[in-house]
Order: C-alpha cells, then structure tokens, then sequence
C-alpha cells in the first residue's frame, strides 16, 4: 500500500508555472488531491517561494490553492524552498502570517 506521495506544485499560478515550463491546471491538481484524501495517503506538496518572474499576487494564488488543498485533504504537508540562483524576491512575512503560514529554517523541517 502506498502511505505517503510527494508532489511538486511549484505555485498556484498557471503565470509563473508557464514561466517555469511546467503548466498543468490547477483543476488537475485540486482532482488528483481529491482521488489521494479519499485513499487517506498522506500528501506533501512542494512550492517555491519569490521565483523570479514571481509577484506577490502569484505568491497569494499559491496560499489561496494550498488553502483549498488542505480543505479536502487535512493529511498534507507543504515545503516552500526559496528560489535563490542569484535572484532573492524579498519574501512578505505578513502575508505569510496572515495565512497562518510559518517560514521556518530548513534545519527546522
């Protein structure tokens, strides 16, 4: 049986996804997070934060997907890994707050 999938959501805006190379809709992947909760496996999403194409409004779509995740699937678990080859976007910690998101060190994961 499988226990546990990690999967890369990079962000929630198809802009800076496309940026990325890496565009699937966000349907997509608020149906797979649906057919994981039903099966109780337990979900980590991986998100990176201030990619440089990134504006703040990108960065609430991400909040705002993993909002809607986390409402179907309480059993996940989300890293956000800072972009930082020679470009740092300086991070909103009250945004982040807000949410109730907390930016932690990676030594504290």
């Amino acid at each position: 049986n499988i226990e546990e999938v990690g999967m890369g959501m990079e962000s929630g805006s198809e802009n800076v996804l496309k940026s990325m190379g890496k565009y699937y809709p966000s349907d997509l992947l608020r149906e797979l997070n649906k057919q994981i909760a039903e099966q109780e496996i337990a979900t980590t999403y991986y998100v990176i934060i201030a990619y440089p194409t990134s504006k703040i409004e990108d960065e609430i779509k991400t909040i705002k997907l993993i909002e809607e995740l986390f409402k179907i699937n309480e059993n996940m678990l989300v890293i956000g890994s800072l972009y930082l080859p020679g470009y740092v976007q300086p991070l909103s910690i009250p945004l982040y707050e807000r949410f109730g998101l907390e930016i932690v060190p990676i030594e504290r994961i």
